[in-house]
């Protein structure tokens, strides 16, 4: 069986759970419900949702977990219209303990395990542990640690960044194609939309979106953008990683080599 998790909105962050594993001054990042601003609702909290993943892929269960959030001491508008997804300052009104996902005892347990103490999974930190100590789990996060993630109006509406770039490669290509493939052609778009953002991925990359497959892992290089009019394209490499100039390439359907475009 299959699980898919798909979370586009806003992070905050409020006192830990778990004080023990994070120190008494230590923030729980957790996903912002519609009515935060009830004192009765709460977050679904970093400590809360690695539990959940845990006891699911413990399961047998697969799952992929795409996060398009992330937490921001302030709103930045930019000159291409986009908006930082969060904007939410350390939350310190009091909540009701009750409710949680699992006693507290249990969540420190799973914690302990599968994170390391600084570990943010809405700003696709790593190494996290999450992924590596969980079988069965792709995640998808927004942005990397130093970055945001970004909304801007597109179509008549605000939307995510991430979010819109994802649903519009999945309508194009369907789910018969590997979270690697719809990752290269994911980071292209989104540097296209928003330069200072790129997405993050982890775990079973080679695994079909919502399939029990793998795509054969081929060597190759993602395309970032391509100028037709002057015969020159972008590659996601460089000489960080050894490829200098004079560098030969030779060019595959994306169907083979998970070309970015």
């Amino acid at each position: 069986s299959h699980v898919f998790i798909h979370y586009s909105g806003h992070g905050g962050r409020a006192g830990t759970l778990l004080p023990g594993s994070k120190g008494r001054s230590g923030l729980d990042e957790g996903l912002v419900p519609s009515n935060i601003s009830n004192p009765e609702a709460k977050y679904l909290r970093d400590v809360e949702l690695a539990y959940l993943l845990h006891e699911m892929t413990e399961k047998g269960l697969r799952v992929s977990l795409v996060i398009d959030a992330c937490h921001s001491a302030g709103t930045l508008r930019q000159g291409s219209g986009l908006v930082r997804r969060g904007g939410c300052k350390e939350d310190s009104a009091p909540r009701s303990e009750g409710g949680r996902v699992a006693e507290v005892e249990e969540l420190e347990r799973t914690w302990r395990r599968l994170a390391r103490r600084s570990y943010s999974f809405l700003r696709g930190e790593k190494p996290s542990g999450w992924t590596s100590g969980m079988e069965g789990l792709v995640l998808l996060a927004a942005c990397r640690a130093h970055e945001s993630a970004h909304e801007k109006f597109i179509e008549g509406r605000k939307r995510g960044v991430l979010t819109y770039h994802l649903l519009s490669i999945l309508a194009e290509t369907g789910l018969d194609i590997s979270w690697r493939q719809v990752f290269d052609r994911l980071v292209a778009r989104v540097h296209r939309a928003a330069s200072y953002q790129t997405p993050v991925l982890e775990g079973e990359a080679e695994r079909y979106v919502l399939g029990e497959g793998f795509e054969r892992p081929v060597a190759g290089v993602s395309v970032l953008e391509v100028e037709p009019e002057n015969r020159r394209a972008m590659l996601r490499v460089g000489e960080v990683m050894g490829i200098g100039t004079g560098a030969l390439f030779r060019l595959q359907p994306s169907s083979l080599a998970g070309a970015g475009t």
